[in-house]
């Protein structure tokens, strides 16, 4: 897929930035996570083989998130979430553009918002009970699960069977699970460790200290808070060898996108370009 690079992440970038200033105007806390922590660090701005913009919020803090964005009409910016968007099936939230064009490989049969976006990871308070933590990871598993609809294809046989039966559940019960697993995961949780409970550091927990004062660093000619010890954060999640450059063979967005417009609202590719399958 053929886009112009740049200009799709001077639209992440404005995205970013006015949600951290909504965000700053009503006390809230974000931080650059990722690979967008790691880019602020080494090199003040995007990896430059990166097209992406990941933040984290903390989870007491989504509910008043996503009541900001329904309040605030004059925006084109929209809260992607279950909630919010009943036909999105994944476990991350994002807040999309909604006046451009951006479909990923996976959703072109969605009827979703296909604006271009920044990921949004709520991080939960973890459990220092052994038992405790190990029920937030299932209830977090069982919770992707239920949003997305479809046995993983990276599982093992016993883990899709278990799947398998799980979505055989009644449509009541799962979104009776599905509207409570915020809270009940979060309520789980003690004060000292957060973790996202998602994709490759769901086993990942971070120190709350971390979360309790802001540190700004440079990105893109801006500041915005990372974690506080954020050394220690990108070690956690990158390795030792956080600094050094991956080799040029490795430097490749993994990003799978199907269509981009960056002028155009995505509601006039329906059928077109997405859910061509159902016009």
């Amino acid at each position: 897929m053929n886009y112009d690079a740049e200009r799709l992440k001077s639209i992440q970038l404005s995205i970013l930035i006015e949600f951290y200033n909504m965000c700053k105007k009503n006390d809230i806390n974000i931080y650059l996570a990722y690979g967008t922590a790691l880019g602020a660090f080494r090199h003040k701005g995007f990896i430059p083989w990166d097209d992406d913009i990941d933040v984290f919020i903390l989870q007491k803090d989504r509910d008043k998130i996503i009541e900001l964005f329904r309040k605030n009409k004059s925006s084109n910016l929209f809260y992607q979430s279950y909630e919010t968007d009943k036909a999105y099936r994944y476990a991350v939230d994002r807040i999309r553009l909604s006046n451009t064009t951006l479909i990923e490989n996976d959703t072109v049969n969605d009827d979703i918002n296909h604006g271009v976006f920044i990921d949004v990871y709520p991080l939960f308070k973890c459990s220092n009970n052994k038992i405790k933590y190990y029920v937030q990871i299932a209830s977090r598993f069982i919770y992707r699960l239920f949003v997305y609809r479809k046995v993983p294809k990276n599982k093992n046989f016993i883990v899709k069977t278990i799947c398998k039966v799980l979505l055989l559940y009644p449509k009541k019960l799962k979104r009776k699970f599905i509207n409570n697993n915020y809270t009940y995961t979060n309520n789980l949780g003690d004060d000292n460790f957060f973790s996202t409970f998602y994709g490759d550091e769901v086993k990942h927990k971070y120190p709350s200290e971390w979360f309790k004062t802001i540190t700004l660093l440079d990105f893109e000619d801006d500041l915005f808070p990372v974690p506080s010890d954020i050394e220690k954060y990108l070690k956690l999640d990158y390795g030792s060898n956080y600094k050094d450059l991956p080799p040029i063979e490795k430097r490749l967005t993994n990003h799978n996108y199907f269509f981009v417009d960056l002028d155009k609202k995505y509601s006039e590719y329906k059928y077109h370009k997405y859910m061509e399958k159902l016009k």
